[in-house]
């Protein structure tokens, strides 16, 4: 836990890096002359870049407000994908307090690769709480299907389905480093196939 801490910090910096960078020019590098340095003219510098928030990729996700509010009344799998057009693929996910880290990890590598939209199946209150403040679509499980449990997932993946969504589902503890779906759009498979699983047994 600590290693992955770690990653996820460093790349909460090279973000907030890549913003400071997009609000302001990168000033020229110039070699100085000691001519130049020895000059009584005042050295331009570039202004202090605005501070932005480190979460706004994050918080780009919540494009319709209705289900980021707590409560049971919004917790249900219908209301995380309020906003989101049918026939969209969405990405899925489930995690528990105790994958709470690997869910911070694969939020912020599919958002880093484009991938839109995304949705995590909370297992317990504390990932379904912490997935919201990190700017995610989120829903509780216990409060979206009848057989809760690690086995449940199949029964989000058909209830996504016949809200007329495609799914694409990965474990929580991967990570995302390019957008898979123009593979997906491209394999022979595709025209044929119902369903595509890659298994890592």
């Amino acid at each position: 836990n600590a290693i992955l801490k770690a990653r996820l910090a460093n790349a909460y910096e090279q973000m907030r890096k890549a913003q400071k960078s997009d609000a302001t020019a990168e000033p020229t590098m110039q070699e100085t002359t000691p001519a130049a340095a020895n000059s009584e003219q005042p050295v331009s510098q570039a202004p202090e870049p605005e501070q932005l928030d480190p979460n706004a990729a994050f918080h780009a996700e919540l494009e319709s407000p209705e289900w980021a509010e707590l409560g049971e009344g919004n917790n249900r799998l219908d209301a995380a994908v309020a906003g989101i057009k049918p026939g969209s693929t969405i990405m899925v996910s489930f995690a528990d307090e105790g994958m709470l880290d690997f869910m911070k990890n694969w939020v912020l590598h599919a958002r880093k690769a484009g991938i839109s939209p995304i949705l995590v199946g909370a297992m317990d209150e504390v990932v379904l709480r912490e997935a919201r403040e990190f700017g995610v679509r989120t829903f509780s499980m216990e409060h979206s299907i009848k057989s809760f449990g690690w086995g449940a997932q199949i029964g989000i993946i058909e209830g996504l389905m016949e809200l007329g969504f495609h799914v694409l589902m990965s474990d929580v503890d991967t990570s995302w480093l390019k957008d898979p779906y123009p593979f997906f759009e491209s394999t022979p498979a595709r025209a044929r196939a119902d369903l595509l699983i890659s298994s890592d047994c």
